[in-house]
């Protein structure tokens, strides 16, 4: 049977004690030459790997639904640093939304959450909070077709002139210039982000 690796299993404890330190419970599990440390805080969970002197890369943080990949132990630092409402509040953003190149699944709930937030409602904004709201800025939604999340910056529209609001059924169709020039038409209730 394999030992763990002394060293490693030094990382794993000074990992440990940094998540005490900010407030995280951490236990360290070691089978063979693989360690396991999970921290908890209140219902978030980071979970980290090393097996033999190595970090294995399946690091990774969970906040009720959302899971994001942690890219390595500074990663899992950071995130531990973050105060619980501002981790609340990037769970529920990131929900939505790419975070480090990964996508999380969200609910309807979260969506929900984060629409709350936009600065237009999808139903009830005229036309001209709308464009007022959107022109200028980066915005982000799920596209339609492939479920994931796209993100293209609003052309600054003097006089309205490149933006558009159609209805198609029940729904309201924003069609606008992005600032590369093309022109892109989205539903406005699947936009999650606009910054």
């Amino acid at each position: 049977m394999v030992d763990v690796n002394a060293a490693t299993m030094a990382k794993a404890e000074a990992y440990a004690a940094t998540a005490e330190a900010a407030g995280w419970v951490p236990v360290i599990d070691v089978t063979g030459d693989a360690i396991t440390c999970t921290t908890t805080r209140g219902n978030e969970t980071i979970v980290i790997h090393w097996k033999g002197s190595r970090f294995v890369e399946d690091a990774r943080y969970t906040h009720g639904s959302v899971s994001l990949a942690l890219r390595n132990v500074g990663a899992a630092r950071q995130k531990m640093g973050e105060s619980a409402d501002v981790a609340a509040k990037a769970a529920t953003r990131s929900t939505v939304r790419k975070v480090h190149g990964r996508k999380a699944v969200a609910d309807e709930e979260d969506q929900a959450v984060v629409r709350a937030r936009l600065p237009f409602d999808a139903k009830t904004s005229t036309d001209a909070e709308v464009f007022k709201a959107l022109g200028g800025k980066s915005i982000a939604w799920r596209n339609s077709a492939t479920k994931e999340i796209e993100r293209a910056t609003v052309a600054i529209n003097p006089g309205e002139k490149l933006m558009k609001i159609d209805v198609k059924g029940d729904r309201r169709a924003f069609t606008f210039v992005t600032v590369k020039g093309p022109f892109r038409s989205i539903y406005l209730d699947a936009i999650v982000d606009v910054r």
